[in-house]
């Protein structure tokens, strides 16, 4: 009987970028990380999510959602274990 091999699932999805897109982003981000305040910082890098939450909002699948919301989200990556902005591959 032979064993099962395990893949991450981030295996098997299709690959968007390509490394010299990753390097290039990420240098970008640490250039943000390092000219901007942490606010400006977090909201560039999360201007899409916050603007696709807004139009579902509109459409009424998130009625239940509140405006305060981007505070606990900010919260959370003011935690020493949260993201490491300058890392994630965008």
């Amino acid at each position: 009987m032979e064993m099962l091999q395990k893949k991450s699932s981030i295996e098997t999805e299709p690959m968007t970028l390509h490394f010299d897109q990753i390097k290039r982003a990420r240098e970008e981000a640490m250039y943000v990380t390092k000219t901007k305040s942490f606010e400006e910082a977090m909201d560039i890098f999360t201007k899409e999510t916050q603007e696709s939450l807004r139009a579902q909002e509109n459409r009424g699948r998130c009625s239940n959602m509140k405006g305060d919301d981007d505070e606990n989200e900010r919260l959370i990556f003011l935690s020493p274990h949260g993201w490491d902005i300058a890392s994630a591959p965008f």
